[in-house]
């Protein structure tokens, strides 16, 4: 508020009054353009400035994407730019793009690793980001597995089928049925 800063004599007329409501709307309009900027200068809370990370980073520009999901793509990538193949920056690419904990498991001596998808079912989304992601980092003589937890017959089997009718089959591989 521009008024706390001027004695309250000045304030108190009626013309000094009317300037200070008009330009307060430029103030606050100036301030929200500054906050959006600084804003825009973290992949995290980025919106507009998107596009321009991911020309930074070469990432092929999908404007039709969620911003969550080219945020994770931008995220990932800054993860994995000159980093050391390790399993850590596995794990750091893939927490990018789930909403969930990943494991890596390494099978050196078979010239493997499984990524296990650990506190979420099913598949998820944008898997293929996840794909890309660490195909771009890892070793090319290094396989990959990939590992997703679904509900499983022994877990359904406390169930009657007239209960599980009420569900898709998307729904009996990977919610918690009630």
């Amino acid at each position: 508020m521009i008024k706390r800063y001027l004695p309250s004599f000045i304030v108190k007329g009626n013309i000094i009054k009317d300037i200070f409501e008009s330009q307060q709307a430029e103030v606050d309009l100036l301030n929200n353009n500054i906050q959006d900027l600084i804003d825009n200068l973290f992949v995290e809370t980025a919106t507009w400035s998107l596009e321009n990370w991911e020309k930074e980073y070469n990432i092929p520009i999908d404007l039709d994407d969620t911003l969550e999901n080219r945020r994770s793509r931008i995220l990932a990538r800054m993860v994995s730019k000159g980093q050391p193949f390790t399993k850590e920056t596995i794990e750091a690419i893939a927490n990018q793009f789930t909403n969930g904990t990943v494991e890596v498991i390494e099978h050196l001596e078979d010239d493997y690793f499984t990524v296990k998808f650990v506190s979420t079912k099913g598949i998820p989304p944008k898997i293929q980001d996840v794909y890309d992601a660490i195909n771009e980092v890892k070793a090319s003589w290094l396989d990959i597995d990939y590992e997703f937890i679904f509900n499983t017959v022994h877990y359904l089997r406390q169930y009657t089928v007239r209960e599980l009718r009420q569900y898709t089959v998307e729904e009996l591989r990977t919610e918690e049925l009630q």
